[in-house]
């Protein structure tokens, strides 16, 4: 990573967050969005943030981007979402670069998750972890007359499903995180990549370039 690593909060709540798909709700409003770029330097097409809060036992994100057109043909867990639209959150809790969780979510709704190892240059996928029990609901909103304008993921992701997490974070703790997005306007490629922490190339498996979350307090 060249520099010191970008900064984000992730917000404490004084209660658990009702999961309903809707970013814009109170609780929300509150927090600060974290903007997305392009991943490359270009001019974005869309608005995009991405709001990050916890309680005791959840990390909660709300992903919201514009989009006259979100789609996706992947409705089963696991397929490779990455090939369409999508959201997608990167991140390891105790700071090792070299292995870390990628969970990503579409418009229909579907996940896909899984541990990434990094042996030397290789990287290896590991499809055998689950989010288990992460909640989320994709929602696309639309004008009057019913042409989309955005969509967007709300999710709860228990901290109880990360097996490299000794304990929930305290105040303060501080994770190493990424945040992307993928468009394809035309359904073909190429691809427009966003991203918090932009790596600079078609690729966004650069840990290198993962900024910090900040666990904050109320």
């Amino acid at each position: 990573m060249m520099g010191i690593p970008p900064t984000c909060e992730a917000k404490r709540l004084k209660a658990f967050l009702r999961i309903d798909g809707n970013v814009h709700k109170k609780t929300w409003e509150w927090i600060k969005p974290i903007p997305l770029v392009d991943n490359l330097g270009h001019e974005i097409r869309y608005r995009t943030w991405v709001k990050a809060a916890w309680f005791d036992t959840h990390l909660f994100l709300a992903f919201w981007g514009e989009d006259n057109d979100p789609w996706s043909t992947y409705i089963n867990r696991d397929d490779p979402l990455y090939r369409q639209e999508v959201f997608e959150f990167f991140f390891s809790p105790d700071g090792d670069l070299d292995r870390y969780y990628e969970i990503e979510w579409n418009p229909n709704d579907v996940v896909f998750d899984g541990k990434i190892e990094f042996c030397g240059k290789e990287r290896k996928l590991d499809m055998m972890w689950n989010a288990e029990g992460m909640k989320s609901v994709a929602k696309i909103e639309r004008d009057a007359d019913g042409t989309p304008k955005a969509w967007s993921i709300e999710t709860a992701i228990p901290f109880s499903c990360m097996d490299r997490l000794e304990h929930p974070p305290f105040v303060n703790d501080r994770w190493r995180v990424n945040f992307f997005r993928i468009d394809m306007p035309t359904h073909q490629l190429p691809q427009e990549l966003y991203a918090w922490s932009p790596t600079g190339i078609a690729n966004f498996h650069k840990p290198e370039f993962f900024g910090e979350m900040v666990f904050s307090g109320h």
